[in-house]
């Protein structure tokens, strides 16, 4: 799969699909980029206050696909996740497909856009750091590393360990499949919906933030009644950060443990991606494969950078 990046010098469109962040995120964000090399383009009209959304659907789905139609970048690069995203696929959905194929980057609420574009484009898109977060100072070094080898091409494969959840995990052999997913709470919220999670045939990663043991027992319960993880070759958890319950635990952990019980295909844990501070990369809509053992998995993807 031959997946575009940018190179020093090249134009990526910076756009906000969903929430806003504050002008100071943004353009420590951008500054970030352009110490890489880059040349960020963002809109004077990115924002205008709109409340819970960064501006009114109209402008923000004119942005992102003016964005996808220019011919001079090959990354567009979301602002932040927040919420809005789902709101403009079905005006997305009505649209061509645009001619040239560009590498998304954003996480969060985000995923809608991932979940769309993987599915109904058949484009990969990049699971990773949105723009505020680049500037944060929160994210690790190797993190952003990483993902900057990943959009500059420098970067073609990614891998990482995973510790098996249920016994079909456990047992030697290896399982492939389309790599989906992304946060947990805006997957569940596609279901019902024309742009809900096709599971079958692909390995599903999913990772959240806030949520305590019961909210995330609920998503999964949810995905698994409505069909979702019908076919899924494996189901991967990332990070799941936050949601302690009021005595200061997280039962999370527990409420995954006992749900990857009750299934009969691979189930795995540990995948560094998400909302934590070490959060790495994931190339959605690539084709991985895990290597099942006792001792654990080994997720990997690859592709052709160009």
């Amino acid at each position: 799969m031959r997946v575009p990046c940018a190179r020093p010098g090249d134009v990526i469109d910076v756009v906000a699909p969903a929430s806003a962040c504050s002008r100071g995120a943004l353009s420590a964000g951008v500054a970030v980029l352009e110490g890489w090399g880059f040349r960020p383009r963002a809109p004077a009209d990115l924002f205008d206050g709109s409340g819970i959304v960064a501006a009114p659907d109209a402008s923000r789905l004119r942005t992102l696909q003016r964005a996808f139609r220019r011919s001079d970048s090959t990354v567009i690069w979301c602002v932040r996740g927040g919420y809005g995203c789902q709101r403009l696929l079905p005006r997305l959905a009505r649209g061509a497909v645009p001619e040239r194929r560009k590498l998304l980057v954003g996480f969060s609420d985000v995923t809608a856009l991932h979940v769309f574009i993987n599915q109904h484009w058949g484009w990969p898109t990049l699971h990773a750091a949105t723009v505020a977060d680049l500037g944060s100072g929160r994210l690790s070094q190797r993190s952003l590393d990483q993902l900057r080898a990943v959009v500059t091409g420098r970067t073609s494969r990614l891998s990482c360990p995973l510790r098996p959840l249920n016994s079909a995990a456990r047992r030697p052999r290896a399982v492939g499949g389309t790599l989906v997913g992304g946060n947990l709470k805006t997957i569940q919220s596609l279901v019902g919906t024309p742009w809900s999670v096709r599971g079958a045939g692909c390995i599903l990663m999913v990772e959240d933030v806030g949520e305590r043991g019961y909210a995330i027992d609920r998503m999964l319960v949810q995905l698994s009644q409505a069909g979702i993880l019908r076919g899924v070759r494996a189901l991967v958890f990332g990070q799941f950060t936050g949601g302690r319950e009021p005595d200061g635990r997280f039962a999370g952990t527990e409420v995954i443990a006992r749900f990857a019980e009750r299934l009969r295909f691979p189930v795995l844990a540990g995948a560094p991606f998400g909302h934590g501070d070490s959060a790495r990369a994931a190339l959605l809509g690539s084709t991985a494969r895990i290597e099942l053992g006792p001792g654990g998995g080994r997720l990997t993807a690859a592709w052709i950078p160009g």
